[in-house]
């Protein structure tokens, strides 16, 4: 495919399109039905099918990034990837430019380079996500009881994302023991060992990412703890005021009726003594809200 590394198409290495696909390959399609060019991949998965194997790569949507994927073909001889995108085509030059000093003699080694790259790529991002994390953390220990409104849906977005994470490396983990498991005669020491590897590598990724999404639940609950207790104190406040005035509010509305006789209001003293009855109704009122705790 033009455009593609000649040291990789050297070994049989080959980006096509799904057209092409079925214009130079269609006695591949005979006894395979796992190519459904029609349903999008969502999943990176490998078969075995005897003598060669079909699969899937899939790179998820996390955070801004678009998701990828694309289909390939892989016996002894050659490997064959089939997108409509230039991502693979990408990730190949990329890796073609770093493997200078590595003799590539099978189209295996390409795939476990692929493999290799996927795992290592995304790496950053769960730590980007851990350093956003302790960040955030910080912040709602220093926000001075300020309200974040956007909080909660970031950190369902950081959920959602890290759950995306989980189930990339899950799959590439299993990617490398079915590969490992199905290609052992064609598969070199050195290489299955690095599979292993990979494995065990992908499953701590997934084991962390699994770590941070526990970590986002923690913050959320504790984020919706404290903005609870904040409402909660508000309406604690609004109940201590309305139980403060009421009495108030009761003088006012009997004394406030506009009776003929009411010979309490007639003594010239009686408007003072009214205030004073006031002023030792709040008096107490307080009192007993101190005493109560009930804005502590």
């Amino acid at each position: 495919m033009e455009g593609l590394s000649k040291k990789l198409s050297d070994i049989n290495v080959e980006i096509i399109g799904v057209k092409e696909y079925h214009d130079k390959y269609q006695y591949l399609m005979e006894d395979n039905h796992f190519f459904n060019f029609n349903k999008p991949v969502k999943h990176t998965k490998i078969y075995d099918m005897s003598h060669y194997a079909y699969g899937a790569l899939f790179l998820p949507k996390i955070q801004q990034r678009s998701e990828q994927s694309c289909y390939f073909y892989l016996d002894d001889a050659r490997f064959i990837i089939i997108e409509e995108h230039d991502w693979m085509k990408d990730l190949l030059n990329q890796i073609a430019n770093e493997i200078n000093t590595i003799e590539l003699t099978k189209p295996i080694q390409v795939l476990l380079m692929i493999i290799e790259k996927m795992i290592y790529s995304q790496e950053k991002y769960l730590d980007e996500i851990e350093e956003k994390l302790d960040q955030q953390e910080e912040a709602m220990l220093n926000n001075d009881g300020e309200y974040q409104p956007d909080l909660d849906h970031e950190f369902h977005k950081y959920g959602r994302d890290l759950l995306a994470f989980k189930r990339y490396y899950q799959q590439l983990s299993e990617f490398c023991d079915l590969l490992d498991e199905y290609f052992q005669e064609i598969v070199k020491p050195i290489s299955r060992k690095k599979l292993q590897y990979l494995s065990l590598y992908a499953k701590r990724l997934k084991d962390d990412a699994l770590d941070l999404r526990e970590y986002v639940m923690q913050l959320r609950e504790i984020y919706n703890a404290d903005v609870s207790n904040k409402q909660n104190r508000t309406m604690q406040i609004l109940t201590v005021v309305t139980t403060v005035f009421a009495p108030l509010t009761l003088l006012t509305g009997w004394y406030g009726m506009n009776f003929k006789h009411i010979p309490e209001l007639e003594p010239p003293i009686s408007y003072p003594i009214l205030i004073m009855v006031v002023i030792g109704i709040v008096i107490f009122e307080v009192y007993m809200i101190k005493k109560k705790k009930w804005l502590n």
